[in-house]
């Protein structure tokens, strides 16, 4: 007779674990694949994808230096790859990046049990799996899901590298920086963090200086050798658009939130959605701030709480090992930030919230540490829900598509006669690069307008038949024409596209002169 073997409650404990990681995981898969279909391409991925008819990888490569100078090419090589292999499909490019940003939750869960316990290690992932930063740049196709995903396995390396783990380790860590560094130009602010720690941890150890040097030597040395190639002045108009460090999107540093109060909408908008009906974007912003600052300050006491007991039961190795792993973490979080910003004061605005998106890791890992050192396990599960609800309500209160519906917009343009007199009047000018892709429009026909109160000039301007025009908003809720053309006697047609960042289109009525 057969007699079943009785799981013990450690066993029973570790599938339970288990089976909530891969609830996260799934989490994470709906938030990002949600409609994925309907999201239109943004301005930043059509950089490259209007040159994927180069000839070759290397023709791809050098047109997508011209747009983007300050691009490194391991992304843009895989987007090439995986673009040509699906015979042009949006949806693969975004599946591969959202492949990227899972296997970084992954390596998040893995180095939070490592780090803080199973209970920090959960709520880290949850995090990650529901801000919206992660689950947008997640979609993106662009680099930023795999300079995520490199940086995690570069960072869970470098601390199994440091602990002794074994050589292999080393490797393993500087294939993962010199992943980040090609896929991201700011991945060099990392390794320079890493640099520090190995400095200060190894201290007395010059057999360790003279390894990490000899691995990740030559990836600084490759990497200044790309950017002696890079056209400075080239670099400065493409990036003088990024503002300096009292602008909102510093404000934004770990994580984009629906910070703007919705405006009155013009009366022809549809109704609001239930997500838009339901959004307290300032509260829930504000509830998650006190969480940034809270839970890790927590964190940290309960690290000087613990070192003093080792200390005093003369466990000085145990003390010394919580220590690097808190000061560890830090670092991951401070020093590229602090990098980018020290740059914005002696040299020029460096600094955006994605350029340092690595960073957000090391904030959920001290999130999960805070909620962990919380004594009691029914009030330490309330704080890990309530903290992971807003997360899951800040984003689902932006909507979907998260990108501005360039496809619906130029599909209506599409649906009406176009003569060589009509123009397409695009503000902001971000927004021309997917008009350009969705209509195949000639550069003529699509009029950049940079500032908005000059839409009337240029309808007037135009001489000719109709012109439309597309109108949205990087932040916000894009401006209204109706009222500009009313004061100048124009009839026109109005449409309406919702979503994360809504789009306004409009079609003046022009009889030719």
């Amino acid at each position: 007779m057969c007699v079943q073997r009785m799981a013990s409650p450690e066993t029973g404990g570790r599938l339970r674990r288990h089976a909530l990681f891969f609830l996260v995981l799934a989490v994470a898969v709906a938030f990002r694949c949600y409609r994925l279909a309907d999201e239109s391409l943004w301005n930043d991925e059509t950089a490259s994808i209007l040159c994927m008819d180069a000839g070759s990888l290397r023709e791809f490569i050098a047109q997508e230096r011209l747009d983007d100078p300050a691009m490194v090419p391991l992304y843009f090589t895989l987007e090439y790859v995986c673009w040509h292999a699906t015979n042009g499909s949006v949806v693969a490019c975004r599946l591969m990046s959202i492949a990227f940003g899972l296997g970084a939750i992954v390596l998040l869960y893995a180095m939070g049990r490592r780090l803080f316990g199973p209970c920090a290690a959960l709520v880290a992932a949850g995090c990650a799996a529901m801000a919206i930063q992660q689950v947008y740049y997640s979609q993106e196709i662009r680099m930023y899901a795999l300079y995520l995903f490199a940086a995690m396995a570069a960072m869970y390396a470098f601390h199994r590298m440091l602990r002794g783990d074994g050589p292999v380790w080393w490797v393993v860590c500087a294939v993962a920086n010199a992943a980040m560094v090609w896929s991201h130009l700011y991945g060099i602010w990392l390794l320079f963090a890493q640099g520090v720690l190995v400095l200060v941890v190894r201290r007395r150890d010059v057999r360790a200086w003279v390894v990490w040097g000899a691995l990740h030597g030559p990836i600084v040395v490759s990497i200044a050798v790309w950017v002696a190639t890079m056209d400075p002045a080239r670099i400065e108009d493409n990036l003088n658009w990024i503002p300096g460090i009292r602008s909102d999107e510093t404000a934004q540093y770990l994580s984009e939130s629906a910070l703007s109060i919705t405006d009155r909408p013009p009366a022809d908008d549809p109704a609001p959605r239930l997500d838009e009906t339901l959004r307290l974007p300032l509260a829930a912003k504000g509830l998650l701030g006190v969480a940034w600052l809270a839970l890790p300050v927590w964190a940290g006491v309960s690290l000087l709480r613990a070192r003093r007991t080792l200390l005093a039961g003369g466990d000085e190795a145990e003390a010394r090992r919580t220590t690097f792993e808190f000061a560890l973490v830090a670092a991951w979080l401070a020093i590229p930030a602090l990098v980018l910003l020290l740059l914005t004061l002696v040299w020029r605005p460096t600094f955006l919230p994605r350029y340092v998106l690595p960073s957000t890791l090391a904030l959920y890992l001290l999130l999960g540490a805070g909620i962990a050192a919380i004594p009691g396990r029914r009030l330490r599960l309330g704080c890990a829900l309530a903290l992971l609800a807003l997360y899951a309500y800040d984003t689902a209160s932006f909507g979907v598509p998260r990108r501005p519906d360039l496809r619906g917009a130029m599909a209506v343009v599409a649906r009406e006669p176009f003569g060589d007199d009509t123009r397409v009047l695009i503000h902001p000018s971000g927004y021309l690069g997917p008009a350009k892709f969705y209509s195949g429009l000639a550069d003529e026909a699509l009029v950049r307008v940079r500032e908005w109160p000059a839409i009337p000039e240029a309808v007037d301007s135009v001489a000719g038949g109709p012109v439309w025009i597309v109108a949205g908003a990087l932040q916000g809720t894009p401006p209204d024409a109706g009222p500009l053309l009313e004061e100048r006697g124009h009839a026109f047609d109005y449409h309406y596209f919702p979503g994360m960042f809504p789009v306004r289109l409009y079609r003046v009525h022009r009889e030719a002169p």
